[in-house]
């Protein structure tokens, strides 16, 4: 693999996985309509009744690695906080962007917390990549 090779990966499982992302958030693919007449926008509608667990943990989940991903793509003399704001916004935008087109497909719920435990999951993600750098960047002592 060429160094040049090496420097596309990272943006080529960002992108794949985001692919990915964007597949499985709009299934199906059929019957889209606009929201109903005087729905509000998820973002100002009201706070969902109630939270599955289930559903917070596997929104998370699924963003980590989008993070991560986010995360390996290199960026010239960039600080740990600005990666780490890079992999969260990355993460949010594609967030919000799923949420607000689930509005226009049926069988979806677009939610406030599906959108911050995506976040959250993308800012996982994020860290967990830039911990895993500084760890192999430390001299192990034994």
């Amino acid at each position: 693999m060429s160094p040049r090779d090496a420097l596309a990966l990272p943006h080529f499982l960002a992108t794949l996985y985001g692919l990915a992302i964007v597949y499985a958030s709009l299934q199906p693919f059929a019957n889209w309509m606009a929201p109903v007449a005087g729905a509000p926008y998820f973002l100002f509608a009201p706070w969902p009744p109630r939270w599955v667990r289930y559903d917070i943990v596997t929104n998370c989940a699924a963003y980590l690695p989008f993070g991560f991903f986010v995360g390996l793509v290199p960026r010239a003399a960039a600080r740990l906080p600005v990666l780490l704001a890079i992999s969260i916004g990355a993460g949010a935008i594609l967030s919000l962007t799923m949420e607000t087109l689930q509005m226009f497909v049926p069988t979806r719920d677009a939610s406030v917390a599906d959108l911050l435990a995506n976040t959250a999951g993308a800012a996982l993600g994020g860290a967990s990549r830039h911990a895993r750098s500084r760890a192999r960047r430390t001299p192990r002592t034994r």
